[in-house]
């Protein structure tokens, strides 16, 4: 699996709508301080190890707008199938779509915390929230 694409809005620092492509192998990413570097990689933590769990979402919304703060990430799984996981990080709302090539549009797989979690675990294989922690 590889990470595809970011997109946050309104999660601690970042107010508006942000987005980082990735691109397969080794990526990059440099700024000065307070540019969203650990947000980014806070914010991917959550979308890929979904939970609703009192202090995993509560530390990326900020206090100046706390009802709206989003990110969604799109992985491309092993065997080429694109995924993308949707947060409301304000409402501890998550979706889990899968990409229809033939219409071009991410069809909802789930709604729940509970699937959405087992199925991107599936796709970490071998890698924990914890290993991701140390990275």
């Amino acid at each position: 699996m590889f990470l595809v694409e970011l997109v946050m809005q309104g999660v601690r620092g970042v107010r508006e709508l942000a987005r980082l492509r990735f691109q397969s192998g080794f990526n990059f990413v440099s700024g000065g301080n307070e540019a969203g570097k650990t947000t980014s990689v806070d914010a991917i933590q959550r979308l890929l190890f979904p939970n609703n769990h009192a202090g995993a979402i509560e530390s990326l919304v900020p206090r100046y707008a706390s009802d709206a703060a989003r990110g969604a990430i799109v992985v491309c799984s092993d065997d080429g199938t694109y995924y993308r996981v949707i947060q409301d990080f304000s409402k501890k709302a998550v979706n889990l779509s899968k990409y229809n090539p033939a219409s071009k549009e991410f069809n909802l797989l789930h709604k729940d915390w509970v699937n959405s979690a087992q199925f991107m675990a599936g796709l970490a294989a071998g890698v924990s929230e914890e290993d991701y922690a140390k990275v």
